[in-house]
């Protein structure tokens, strides 16, 4: 079984621990550090990184999965509650993005009016996700009912160009927007690409 060194995890539930404090002296909400710290906690006691992760994860975790999503949850970035058979769980920023997304789908299909003249164009919205793994952003993506090759180099940026069809000309557009203006408002940074066809 693989474990996390005692002084990594020791320096985690530190972290844990000040922030918290930190957040108490400035009046925030400390309710997901807490959290944190009491997983930490029981990973502490009980040695059992698998049964920990898939507890409050729902799946399992290796040692370098854990720490690439801890760091991510240390950060506050991918800390979402949710009720389960099991009380909080914490689900990764991945999930959350599928989520975020199949909303901002939604959001777009809502948009489309039928009224489709105008240009006919390839717009569609350019993801920027730094630092989180392409292969997981892929799926998220694809599990939103959306597609995307791979990422892709655009105005000195990286990013992932997705399109939410809709139709060919204005309709296409209003979807574009109305899907771009969804993820802008959850705080993804998002930039319109705009091509005619």
């Amino acid at each position: 079984m693989e474990r996390i060194s005692d002084e990594k995890l020791n320096e985690m539930i530190n972290n844990a621990s000040y922030s918290i404090d930190w957040n108490k002296e400035k009046n925030q909400d400390t309710t997901d550090h807490e959290q944190q710290y009491s997983i930490l906690k029981e990973l502490k006691e009980r040695r059992d990184i698998e049964a920990i992760s898939k507890k409050y994860f729902s799946r399992t975790f290796s040692v370098k999965e854990w720490m690439d999503e801890w760091d991510e949850l240390l950060k506050g970035r991918n800390v979402i509650e949710s009720e389960a058979a099991t009380g909080c769980r914490l689900i990764t920023k991945y999930e959350q993005l599928t989520e975020n997304l199949k909303e901002a789908y939604q959001k777009s299909k809502e948009a489309v009016t039928g009224d489709d003249g105008g240009t006919a164009n390839l717009d569609s919205t350019f993801l920027i996700l730094t630092g989180w793994s392409e292969e997981q952003i892929l799926k998220a993506i694809k599990a939103a009912g959306l597609y995307c090759r791979q990422q892709t180099d655009w105005m000195g940026r990286h990013g992932y160009l997705i399109s939410t069809g809709g139709g060919q000309g204005e309709d296409r557009t209003r979807a574009r927007n109305a899907f771009s203006k969804c993820l802008k408002e959850k705080e993804y940074k998002v930039m319109h690409f705009d091509m005619i066809d």
